[in-house]
């Protein structure tokens, strides 16, 4: 079997409350007296939007995006701010409840990695690195190196390729996430198990919900 999870959000969380990062990143570019943060935001927003309606599943590293939102930003001053993104972010990171209890009981029971939407590559390997998490994957995925979003089907299908097993892959593969869209729906589109990651009211009765790490142990019976 083959355990795939996503990181923010289902492994990890960001334990620095609501603040969404264009507006953290927006508080560093207004530090630097590049520009004030609610304009910033504003332009970020315009971005993206302008970026998911041109090919929403492309990812884009964070460096580039801050150069592609200012333009007169050195390439220098940008790798500076994702620097320090980084490091703050990893300081607001924390383990979810109950989650290494949960790998423990899996590791010698299914192959696993982690499919991770992250505009910085290697971010998600060094997250796991500083919760001691990373001994219990085979392999980690960024979006960031691949150069794909989840839901997209590529990002799927290179984490299938680390299947080594004969048989259909995705038949027997378990993806876990917290994302309905980038998670739930983009697993389903290439044929796997997809289970939800959820304090919430689930969409879909038929998606099995786990609200608490203590509830997803071996074997996952046939209905899961």
């Amino acid at each position: 079997m083959l355990l795939l999870f996503d990181l923010m959000g289902t492994l990890l969380l960001d334990a620095g409350g609501d603040q969404s990062d264009s507006s953290r990143l927006g508080a560093l570019i207004e530090t630097r007296g590049i520009l004030p943060a609610v304009e910033f935001s504003q332009r970020y927003a315009a971005w993206r939007s302008w970026r998911d309606a041109r090919s929403g599943n492309v990812e884009v590293s964070l460096r580039h995006r801050l150069i592609q939102v200012l333009p007169m930003l050195e390439p220098s001053v940008a790798k500076e701010i994702e620097s320090q993104f980084c490091d703050e972010y990893q300081e607001r990171s924390r383990p979810q409840e109950g989650v290494r209890e949960m790998l423990v009981a899996w590791q010698d029971v299914a192959t696993m990695g982690v499919v991770s939407n992250f505009m910085i590559e290697g971010m998600p390997q060094r997250l796991l690195r500083r919760h001691q998490l990373s001994e219990f994957f085979d392999f980690v995925l960024d979006s960031a190196s691949i150069g794909f979003r989840k839901p997209a089907t590529e990002i799927f299908n290179r984490a299938l390729s680390f299947d080594r097993r004969p048989g259909d892959h995705a038949a027997s593969t378990v993806m876990i996430g917290d994302d309905w869209e980038a998670d739930i729906k983009g697993a389903r589109r290439v044929g796997l198990t997809a289970l939800h990651y959820s304090q919430g009211v689930t969409r879909d009765p038929a998606i099995r919900v786990i609200r608490h790490w203590d509830e997803f142990r071996p074997p996952l019976t046939p209905e899961h």
